[in-house]
């Protein structure tokens, strides 16, 4: 598959990491070189990627990650803006508000700068499912979400302005048990995210609507 794959240093890392997991380190000492040689910008170092410590002895292996780090020297100019006790955050960058779904209360809250905290989508109207990703569309300032399949095995694509007021839902296609998960914007017509099974299979659906 590797002359195929897009992104060969992501393949060849993760062939990398599966093969130290599995204790055959020549194999992946050989496809980090592989990795660094594409100059992709992947850190090999074993407090990024935990499954590459049985390589941490190598010298090899350690002269790789001054490589990469001599390529790719951390960079720190990041400032908190605040702390949340949960991930999955989306981004109003000319509004400078952030969101994010919470999965448990089935709606989606809003964070300013100035440390304030809002719901912008009740949990108790719209009969949500648990929301999983959460993109702004920079255009307009309207949401989009995804949700998992939920109690009522409802996977759905939602849309809403920027007060919050639902515009479109659309019901996912498929035989359950699945969920939909992150996504992205491409454009003001098309959507791409992910369907994945509940047994941990994933795969992409794309989903067009006219109406956007």
């Amino acid at each position: 598959m590797l002359p195929k794959v897009p992104d060969r240093g992501a393949a060849h890392f993760l062939l990398a990491r599966q093969y130290a997991h599995l204790g055959e380190l020549q194999k992946a000492l050989a496809q980090l070189k592989e990795c660094v040689g594409l100059d992709a910008g992947f850190d090999p170092e074993p407090a990024q990627s935990p499954s590459l410590r049985p390589l941490g002895s190598n010298t090899e292996f350690r002269a790789m990650i001054e490589q990469v780090r001599r390529r790719y020297p951390p960079v720190h100019k990041a400032s908190v803006a605040f702390t949340v006790p949960a991930k999955d955050l989306a981004v109003d960058s000319r509004k400078q508000v952030f969101y994010m779904g919470r999965m448990h209360h089935n709606k989606i809250v809003r964070f300013a700068l100035d440390g304030s905290v809002s719901d912008f989508v009740k949990e108790d109207i719209y009969d949500l499912m648990p929301i999983g990703g959460v993109h702004v569309d920079p255009a307009d300032h309207s949401v989009w979400a995804s949700t998992d399949a939920g109690k009522k095995h409802r996977p759905e694509l939602l849309h809403f302005d920027a007060q919050g007021k639902l515009l479109e839902r659309y019901a996912s296609p498929g035989t359950m048990p699945y969920d939909l998960n992150d996504f992205v914007l491409r454009g003001s017509r098309e959507i791409f995210t992910i369907q994945k099974d509940i047994t941990c299979t994933a795969s992409t659906a794309r989903r067009t609507s006219s109406q956007t």
